[in-house]
């Protein structure tokens, strides 16, 4: 390992080891055919057929579509045209797929219809076993058709439909190429399948009425992939690099996706769908706390389409009763813990919303859905409010405006956000944010406005620029942050360079910062070749280095990371790291808030193992080793997952982790556990359980959920939570439920 001299008195801080060869050999093959790449930016490179110069499908228009019962036999079928050439992305890229798929592809004036004939030469190595709707990994345990669709031709947004043999269904939303899933979206349509001596067969519905589409010229894109998991094999309708080895960048890079001709004369008419919920919460008396209660609730979503584009939701009396609880956290560091938000309402429409910094320890989030309805981590009701989004032309809108109720101990507060997008040259966009939070209470309104910049070029590289600004009620401090982040990377080489800045005082209330008072400095080069040898797919060698200064220019926190990652051709992993930190602690802070960390300068080694098994595996597990200094202490961590699919019907999977830190001022174990066990009785009705325990807070929390969905888009769930505490040798009860939610969708 080299020591690198130009960052020792640069700034950067003294002495960090740094590979500076790696960074100027990447600096210099990335960056000028990167930027040669961006003045092809309007024309993006598109996959070539050797007949047409241009990978293509068509649709056929019928007069009434097919019955969806899995069974290809209408004569209909027979009027589409066939497609068959798929290629594999993994891990023999360009060649042909080593198995056949063929896809057809009918519409009617309100319905799209895909027929699609899966061969497989040896049918018992189908891997289907997930019943539940929506599985997240399902796409990496089963063997799996995707149809992405870019509906309005823009090359960067589109709807995925999933299904495995089993006529499993799942759905996304995928936003900018990729950069925002959203799982949570889920639209009405139908998939049915049947197992044959060949492999099998599929019969998709897609109503016009689920999808938000441009109604012109009848073009769209399209991609649709195959999973042949037996073999760790990708296959796409069109060439999909290989640099992108995670199956959803691969199918999310709508610049490279084919063309479907034919769609003319499109009725979908304008969408109306209503949809009236009732919830019943029985809550039990808990000793010591007022909470015995009982509620009849009812509330409406409402859903009503502008135009094919544009979709106006509204909704009253919000509830989310049927969503899962978080898995909890232990924070061992000095800031604060980040939860996903997965209520449905703020899932559907987030890609548009999309501002800042979304993963990592360093998120910044001028508008962050889950401060909506949630005080300090309390559910806080929602009276209602409304939400427009869709596309104008080359403009992506997003209007947002709710109102939390008065309940004591919380005020009435007002939520609201404008989000403006316009589409710039082939794959970049620029835009604006929005946002205003005003109480009740008499405190001061909260606003923050922003600008941001997503310039793509090339296949893979791209860079990222915002600034943003939020009021300052004192008047002190900085109350701005700003970033600049470049990422160069093709199949080989990857380069990654971010400068970010957050001020003392920026404070968005209707958002999420996790670092505050900060100049950031991050820096990362990668070289991964693929070996394909000794069972090896993949190398990944990767340094890193992540330097942090104060406003004043003091150093706070300085990272430098080297990582080694191996990946074998059935997909397992494993990765090695070694760390060098230097940490400023300036406030006393207490991890886990029990063990007190004092200020003061601190410097400390540490490395880390990961081991993980392909999850098309019945039994696969994830298994995290860590060793070494914690500032003037030692840090030892130990934690598991394990996923055991018993059969198509029963998926348990259980974790566990510990870090044990030793330091002068004390000792800590803070562990944690969970179980959960899911049951599918077949694809309309799943139960699920989990069970955690935290040591720390002594917290023993039970969700259990049963989903009954009686018709697409039409569920009753029943759901029970129980949380209880063990603060010495006796349980105490904290919180007892029963929910009983049933939910009707009305589509007109």
């Amino acid at each position: 390992m080299l020591r690198c001299a130009s960052l020792r008195g640069s700034g950067w801080g003294a002495g960090p080891r740094v590979p500076c060869c790696i960074v100027a050999a990447l600096t210099a093959s990335l960056a000028v055919p990167g930027m040669l790449a961006l003045r092809a930016e309007a024309t993006p490179a598109r996959p070539q057929s050797p007949d047409s110069g241009e990978t293509v499908l068509h649709a056929q228009s019928v007069a009434e579509g097919p019955t969806i019962d899995g069974v290809l036999d209408e004569d209909i079928w027979d009027e589409a045209v066939p497609f068959d050439a798929f290629v594999q992305q993994v891990p023999d890229t360009g060649t042909p797929a080593s198995e056949r798929t063929v896809v057809r592809i009918l519409f009617t004036d309100t319905k799209l219809y895909f027929g699609v004939w899966v061969y497989q030469t040896d049918v018992s190595t189908v891997l289907a076993n997930e019943l539940r709707y929506d599985q997240p990994q399902m796409h990496r345990q089963d063997d799996t058709i995707a149809i992405m669709l870019d509906t309005f031709h823009d090359h960067r947004n589109g709807y995925e439909f999933l299904f495995n043999a089993l006529g499993t269904r799942g759905d996304w939303a995928c936003t900018e190429e990729g950069r925002h899933w959203n799982r949570f979206w889920d639209p009405v349509w139908d998939v049915a399948t049947k197992r044959n001596s060949d492999g099998w067969t599929a019969e998709v519905e897609i109503p016009f009425k689920s999808i938000r589409y441009r109604n012109d010229g009848g073009r769209w894109g399209i991609n649709i992939r195959r999973a042949i998991l037996h073999r760790n094999e990708w296959v796409h309708a069109t060439a999909i690099s290989p640099a992108y080895a995670h199956p959803d960048q691969g199918i999310g890079q709508l610049s490279a996706a084919a063309d479907l001709y034919g769609l003319e004369g499109i009725k979908g008419g304008r969408s109306v769908e209503i949809k009236p919920y009732i919830s019943v919460d029985s809550s039990a008396e808990v000793p010591g706390l007022d909470r015995s209660q009982s509620g009849f609730e009812p509330g409406v979503d409402l859903k009503y389409g502008f135009t094919p584009s544009l979709n106006l939701d509204l909704t009253y009396n919000t509830d989310f009763s049927q969503v899962e609880v978080d898995e909890q956290q232990i924070n061992l560091t000095r800031f604060s813990l980040f939860f996903p938000e997965k209520r449905t309402f703020f899932q559907e429409g987030q890609g548009i919303f999309d501002f800042g910094v979304r993963n990592g320890a360093y998120r910044v989030l001028p508008f962050f859905s889950r401060r909506i309805g949630q005080e300090d981590g309390t559910p806080v009701p929602i009276d209602g409010g409304g939400r427009l989004t869709g596309k104008l032309g080359d403009y992506s809108v997003g209007v947002l405006g709710l109102r939390t109720a008065q309940e004591e101990p919380h005020v009435r507060n007002d939520f609201s956000a404008v989000r403006i997008k316009r589409d710039v040259l082939g794959r970049s966009s620029v835009g604006m944010l929005f946002t205003d939070r005003r109480s009740a209470g008499g405190d001061a309104a909260n606003q923050v406005f922003g600008l941001d910049a997503n310039v793509a070029f090339g296949a893979r590289n791209k860079l990222d620029l915002f600034w943003v600004q939020s009021t300052n009620d004192q008047g002190l401090g900085s109350s701005s942050a700003y970033r600049a982040h470049l990422l160069l990377e093709n199949d080989l080489l990857g380069f990654e360079t971010d400068w970010m800045r957050v001020g003392d005082a920026f404070d968005p209330r209707v958002g999420f910062v996790q670092r505050r008072g900060m100049n950031r400095r991050y820096i990362k080069a990668q070289i991964s070749p693929r070996l394909r040898r000794f069972g090896i797919r993949r190398v990944f060698l990767r340094t890193e280095l992540d330097h942090v200064e104060d406003l004043e220019g003091s150093l706070e926190t300085r990272i430098w990371k080297e990582s080694l990652t191996l990946q074998s051709e059935g997909e397992d992993n494993l990765t090695f790291s070694w760390q060098t930190s230097d940490e400023l602690i300036r406030q006393p802070f207490l991890v886990a808030g029990v063990l007190p960390v004092s200020p003061g300068s601190y410097g400390f080694d540490d490395w880390q193992l990961r081991i993980g098994t392909s999850q098309s595996r019945r039994l696969f597990a994830n298994l995290r080793l860590r060793g070494g200094g914690f500032f003037e202490g030692s840090r030892t961590d130990v934690g598991a997952d394990a996923f055991f699919k018993a059969s198509r019907h029963l998926l348990v999977d259980a974790g566990y982790s510990n870090s044990s830190i030793r330091l002068p001022t004390g000792e800590l174990d803070a562990r944690l556990m969970r179980f959960r066990g899911t049951f599918a009785f077949n694809r309309q009705i799943w139960t699920a359980a989990l069970v955690q325990w935290n040591s720390v807070s002594r917290e023993l929390g039970v969700n259990a959920r049963l989903r009954y969905t009686y018709r697409p888009g039409s569920d009753i769930y029943v759901v029970f939570n129980e949380r209880a505490i063990s603060p010495e040798s006796a349980w105490l009860l904290r919180e007892r439920s029963l929910i009983v939610k049933w939910i009707y969708l009305l589509r007109l």
